[in-house]
């Protein structure tokens, strides 16, 4: 009987580069119309790939933790696209696959897959994180 490999696979290659990100919890469907929108807040990003990306962020409000754990929240996410021309802010909407909360540091990792972004800017995204891997001290591991 062949053993079996329990290492992870992934589906595509992750760089570690450092990208700001301006975030917001989108609503539940549970809560009621007309709510203002959720406060845009800032964290980094600790990798990205073509499928999604690792955001270093604070911790989020006690009320979203469960519905997070239960995959019932999803994030809007806000960028500065570098690419060749002058930066454009791309916003894209994002599951949340896993969590890792760091409870003494106030910060947490949400390992973010991308629902809804434009696919130009998933290419020009990866694009930059694979020229800031080969140019020194741009990308950290």
């Amino acid at each position: 009987m062949a053993q079996r490999d329990n290492r992870e696979r992934r589906e595509f290659i992750r760089i570690a580069v450092e990208l700001v990100v301006r975030y917001r919890f989108l609503p539940l469907p549970a809560s009621g119309e007309g709510e203002s929108p959720a406060p845009l807040r800032q964290g980094f990003t600790a990798n990205i790939s073509q499928s999604g990306l690792v955001l270093v962020c604070e911790l989020p409000p006690e009320d979203l933790l469960v519905p997070m754990l239960k995959k019932q929240v999803e994030l809007e996410i806000r960028f500065a696209v570098p690419d060749t021309g002058s930066p454009r802010e791309a916003t894209g909407r994002t599951r949340i696959a896993w969590i890792d909360l760091d409870i003494v540091a106030q910060q947490c990792q949400l390992g973010l897959e991308f629902v809804d972004l434009a696919e130009r800017d998933r290419v020009a995204l990866f694009k930059y994180a694979l020229a800031a891997a080969n140019r020194p001290g741009d990308a950290w591991a």
